[in-house]
């Protein structure tokens, strides 16, 4: 078997052909790209500027999007667990009676959040991509009969099973879906059931800079660019 003189050189990369695909951009396949993907020949991006999935949402509810501040990517889960804990977990205490749909893009998150609602003995049932049938079953069961009045749900139990989930009244994206369009999906479940349903409905997705990929499949290339730029941090679709 040969071995090129390169390879044990440490000099593999500056011939290596890499071929990197994904339905959609994201910021840790930028990074694989730019600190890995060094061959002499050059390298180029396909990049594709979305329309956003706003347009495919079917009930009238309010959209809002909250913008937080974060100084750095790292830092940036503290800092949107800090913004809930501050601005949004209040507002969902003295609000709905039930019906409320908590969607986490991150199992991290995801578990963050439950162990702090354990914590505030909040009234809540789990959907997870680790969830047994039976748990599955009971927490979509107690939901929609409002014996919980909170569903905490993760992306990848959705990407993976795309529950049929009955109840909705309001939902909150904790982040902005990496899949555009469950943004549409989940809110396109809302129950709407009289006109002052359907108007009091709210939609509220938190987001910072470092989320501007994933908010411009959803809102839309340049109006995510708007929505960053801005100095409200505070926007409504309707």
């Amino acid at each position: 078997m040969r071995v090129r003189l390169n390879l044990p050189s440490g000099q593999g990369q500056l011939y290596r052909q890499t071929i990197m695909t994904s339905s959609f951009a994201a910021p840790q396949l930028n990074a694989a790209f730019n600190r890995h993907c060094r061959s002499h020949a050059g390298k180029f991006k396909l990049v594709s500027q979305p329309t956003g999935v706003l347009s495919q949402v079917v009930p009238q509810v309010r959209q809002l999007f909250e913008r937080f501040r974060c100084g750095s990517a790292a830092a940036a889960p503290d800092a949107r667990f800090d913004f809930f804990k501050a601005s949004v977990w209040p507002r969902l205490l003295e609000g709905a009676a039930g019906g409320l749909l908590l969607f986490v893009p991150s199992y991290f998150d995801f578990v963050r959040l439950r162990n702090f609602l354990k914590a505030e003995e909040a009234d809540f049932a789990v959907l997870s991509e680790y969830s047994s049938f039976p748990q599955v079953t009971r927490s979509r069961a107690q939901f929609f009969q409002r014996k919980k009045r909170l569903l905490l749900y993760t992306e990848r139990a959705h990407f993976y099973n795309r529950y049929r989930i009955r109840g909705i009244q309001d939902v909150v994206f904790y982040g902005v879906p990496d899949h555009a369009h469950y943004y549409s999906e989940l809110i396109n479940l809302v129950q709407t059931g009289s006109v002052a349903t359907a108007h009091h409905a709210t939609v509220t997705t938190l987001f910072c800079q470092f989320d501007a990929l994933a908010l411009g499949r959803v809102v839309g290339h340049s109006r995510a660019g708007k929505m960053l730029a801005a100095d409200t941090p505070t926007f409504m679709f309707c």
